[in-house]
Parts: C-alpha cells; sequence; structure tokens
C-alpha cells in the first residue's frame, strides 16, 4: 500500500459536486486546515475517481477495507486515528477524502501543489484499480427540470470563483424551492422581481409555475453578475434557511474576491 505523509487539507461538505470543492489557491483564512499525518495513497480508475468527486456515492467495500484505521491527523502534538480517509487520484485529478461509518465520502479537499506532484510521483508505474465499482447507468431522456436545478452542470460554473460558486449553488436552492411551491402568484411575485415588466404577459398568457421556473433556472444558471447577487439578497429573506449562508458570503470584500481569482 502507498502512504503519503503530512498533507494540509481543508476539509468542507462532500456531498456536491466537485465544484464544491475550493482548489488551494482559494482558501481562507477563515477555512479549518488540517494536517493528515499520514493516509493511503489510492490510484483509482477514472470512472470511480468521478463518482467520488461528483457523486454522493457510497465507497466500495473492499476499499474501505483497505484503509480502515490507516490514517492519522495530527492535532497539535497528538496523533489521532481515522477510520476512513485516504487521498484519491485516476492520476489527472487529485483529492483527499474523509468518509463516515457507513462510506459515504462527507468531507472532500483539494492537495496543495507540492502535495499533488508528490501523487504524481509515488503513483508512476502503479496500476489503477477499481475495487469492485461498477458506474450507476445514466438515466435515459432529458433531466426534468428539477434535475437540472440540483444537480447543476460544471458550465454553469466555469469562470466563477469560490464565492460565486458557492452562492450560485444557495441561489439554485432557492430556486428549487420555488419549482416546489404550489401557490402561483407566489412564484409569479418572484419572476417578476427577476424580469420587471412581464406581469402582463406572464398573466395573459396564464404560464405555468413550471414554465416560470425554467426561465429563472435559465437565466440564473447562466453567468454570475450583480443582478444574481441583488436577487439572491431577497429571495433568500423569504427562505431564511438560506439567510446565515448567504450574507457572509455577500459581505466578503472585492480584494478577497480579487484574491481568489
Amino acid at each position: 500500500m502507498l502512504y503519503i505523509h503530512d498533507v494540509w487539507v481543508n476539509f468542507t461538505h462532500g456531498f456536491g459536486k466537485g465544484y464544491t470543492v475550493p482548489a488551494f489557491h482559494e482558501w481562507r483564512k477563515t477555512d479549518n486546515v488540517e494536517l493528515l499525518d499520514q493516509t493511503p495513497l489510492l490510484f483509482l480508475t477514472e470512472d470511480l475517481y468521478a463518482a467520488i468527486e461528483d457523486d454522493c456515492v457510497t465507497l466500495p467495500a473492499e476499499l474501505l477495507e483497505h484503509i480502515e484505521n490507516k490514517s492519522y491527523v495530527r492535532k497539535n502534538a497528538e496523533r489521532i486515528k481515522v477510520q476512513y480517509m485516504a487521498v484519491v487520484t485516476d492520476g489527472k485529478r487529485h483529492m483527499a477524502i474523509r468518509a463516515d461509518e457507513l462510506g459515504l465520502p462527507y468531507n472532500k479537499s483539494r492537495l496543495i501543489p507540492r502535495q499533488e506532484q508528490f501523487v504524481i510521483e509515488m503513483i508512476a508505474g502503479v496500476e489503477e484499480y477499481d475495487y469492485g465499482f461498477e458506474p450507476i447507468e445514466e438515466p435515459a431522456g432529458e433531466p426534468t427540470l428539477d434535475e437540472m436545478i440540483v444537480n447543476l452542470d460544471y458550465v454553469h460554473m466555469y469562470g466563477l470563483t469560490r464565492r460565486e460558486r458557492e452562492m450560485k449553488t444557495i441561489l439554485m436552492d432557492c430556486v428549487y424551492r420555488l419549482s416546489c411551491s404550489t401557490n402561483l402568484n407566489e412564484v409569479r411575485y418572484w419572476y417578476t422581481e427577476l424580469f420587471p415588466g412581464m406581469m402582463i404577459d406572464i398573466t395573459t398568457e396564464n404560464w405555468s409555475i413550471e414554465d416560470m421556473v425554467a426561465d429563472i433556472f435559465d437565466h440564473l444558471s447562466e453567468g454570475w453578475d450583480e443582478q444574481h447577487e441583488d436577487f439572491g439578497v431577497k429571495i433568500t429573506k423569504r427562505y431564511e434557511l438560506f439567510t446565515d449562508l448567504w450574507n457572509p458570503l455577500y459581505k466578503i470584500t472585492k480584494d478577497e474576491v480579487i484574491k481568489e481569482r
């Protein structure tokens, strides 16, 4: 087994797509950076790595058995054992993961550039392995509107800073709440907040909730600008669950945003 030592990680919530895990240059002073004293290094097939990075999948039983209780984190002078932890790579992409007792990778972190280079050097001449993983077949046909909202494609995040990606994720959560609404007037209200002057069109043409939410999604999924932020300020107040997540991001200064780029 390969082991990698002294790995700095910045674990974030691991149940989203890979674009939710910030690159090293996007780490903030307020992040909780940890030191992995020792952890297994696994060279995975592209399919298995992609599933771990982008999907909420249970790690293969063989993989869990392979890494169980073989990792340690360093806190001050104490060396603490971790049940399921590893650095995984497909030879091009690299990530540290920490899984719960069920094998779900609930934490993910990118690596610092120096450690990425170590990973590439260490797997030279090693064969990739799939640990018995079988990719899940994609459902046939076009995704539904709800599926597109909750599973926003990478193309909609290209070129955005960490702050903008995080804010767009929250905004899409709010749009999903709208898609679940049965109150036509509520959705009309938010539609005209985003598209002022459209009330006559949506009422005379009897637009459905799905029609309006589809328009909102199509518009907000593209890029990032002041309109996204202004609309986000308003709609997160409606869905209070997201207010505490939105406000700290909204207050990040322009200097901090520049550093993220």
